[in-house]
């Protein structure tokens, strides 16, 4: 059985982002190879996905999560699964279990949750440190609310997937905030200080994959941005706070 499809897109464009293509592939070629029967859940789950859409098919998932179902999911997937055994609708003799149109999240109790909890926490830890690239992609990433990914495609030659940062890069890749000349690259030097200029290229990156448009910054701010060779955590993250 090839595994689920994610609700996973990129950044607010509508194009779906297949996360586990590479892993329904390859139960594909092993099951080749193998001469087993093979049922591919993830290509029935993707075609729920797209023909719902990312908000639609929220309702087969759990909240706030984009792989695991709730237990409406479940119960449909499960039926694809048995369909794929059998060859038969698996709600020809028990009904189907509509998921409702609208879910009401259950809230936390007010004394459960800390005093600030509803207020932005602009601090940043270590300002006056230089940041390094990893850091500085999981700064946007989190400031644009992207989501960090926990799978890793091995994209660069000096990870291999189980760093603590290696989510961020995959996610960084997935929506678009990687340029060019870094994607270009055999490795990605994760530990590596950065410029103003790679920094501005990453924010406009994901400014645009979130809003569709690019950010505004005075020509003098972007002058002397461009011309920093090296950024702290703190330039950084007031960089961000002004975008």
């Amino acid at each position: 059985v090839t595994p689920l499809a994610r609700n996973t897109w990129f950044g607010n464009r509508e194009e779906y982002n297949d996360l586990l293509l590479l892993y329904a592939e390859e139960c594909k070629k092993i099951a080749s190879e193998e001469q087993i029967p093979l049922i591919d859940l993830h290509g029935r789950v993707k075609k729920l996905v797209l023909e719902l859409g990312r908000n639609d098919v929220k309702k087969y998932f759990y909240p706030s999560d984009y792989t695991h179902s709730n237990d409406y999911g479940a119960y449909l997937f499960a039926g694809y699964v048995y369909e794929g055994f059998t060859g038969k609708n698996a709600y020809d003799a028990n009904p189907q279990w509509n998921a409702p149109e609208e879910f009401h999240t259950i809230q936390k109790p007010a004394a459960y949750l800390p005093a600030n909890a509803n207020k932005e926490d602009t601090a940043i830890d270590r300002p006056e440190e230089k940041i390094l690239r990893w850091e500085a992609l999981d700064l946007i990433i989190k400031h644009f609310h992207f989501f960090p990914s926990n799978v890793y495609n091995d994209l660069f030659e000096d990870m291999v997937g189980h760093e603590t940062y290696a989510g961020v890069i995959q996610s960084a890749y997935q929506n678009g905030i990687l340029p060019e000349y870094i994607l270009q690259q055999k490795c990605f030097h994760p530990s590596d200080t950065i410029c103003g200029k790679e920094f501005w290229d990453y924010t406009c990156n994901a400014f645009y994959s979130r809003f569709g448009k690019t950010p505004s910054i005075s020509d003098a701010d972007l002058e002397d941005l461009q011309k920093a060779e090296l950024l702290t955590r703190g330039d950084c993250a007031t960089l961000l706070g002004v975008i």
